[in-house]
């Protein structure tokens, strides 16, 4: 795994801004411990090998696709990992934005080779979301756009932003793999 320190820090001198000063979202770092990433890791890899087949003619992986990102290694939604994951960062991400909020949904994916992400925002119900790099095998990290702007996270690295106001995506992965798993939640109308 290769890290992008020296990229980050490149491109924080250059626009003397982050993320979080805009407004628009906010970098909690190692917001998952290496152990949570590495179950993650290896539980998620054992989903996508029990279902995906190798084909022994073409000598490839079958995989699966999703329109507006490609064929993807996996694909989950409310898997019983990654939704109690949703419920353990609850109170973490509640207290890092000052809000009451209350679980939506959960899903993970993991990349493979030129998927991207086409710009989007979110649906209406996931007003607060956080898109956390589980881990990753590239040549560089493989920065998610938030309204134009880069923004590398590394494994175990968190992105909270409100994905159902503004325009995110990614260009095309150039690694063999990368798991995001994302979470969502609504605030709670007092």
């Amino acid at each position: 795994m290769v890290t992008s320190k020296s990229m980050q820090e490149k491109y924080r001198r250059r626009h003397r801004t982050k993320v979080d000063e805009v407004g628009r979202g906010h970098i909690i770092k190692n917001f998952f411990s290496e152990d949570i990433l590495e179950i993650f890791r290896e539980y998620s890899h054992m989903n996508s090998l029990k279902d995906n087949s190798y084909n022994e003619f073409s000598r490839t992986w079958i995989t699966k696709f999703e329109k507006n990102v490609g064929h993807l290694i996996d694909v989950r939604a409310k898997d019983m990992l990654a939704e109690s994951l949703l419920l353990f960062a609850r109170k973490k991400i509640s207290s890092f934005i000052n809000k009451d909020i209350v679980p939506v949904a959960s899903f993970y994916r993991i990349y493979g080779p030129d998927c991207k992400l086409d710009w989007h925002t979110d649906l209406t119900e996931y007003e607060w979301s956080a898109t956390i790099c589980m881990g990753y095998d590239a040549p560089e990290c493989w920065p998610i756009y938030l309204e134009k702007k880069p923004i590398y996270l590394e494994a175990g690295d968190a992105l909270i932003y409100e994905g159902s106001k503004y325009e995110h995506g990614r260009f095309p992965f150039k690694g063999s793999w990368q798991i995001q798993l994302f979470l969502h939640y609504r605030e709670v109308i007092k």
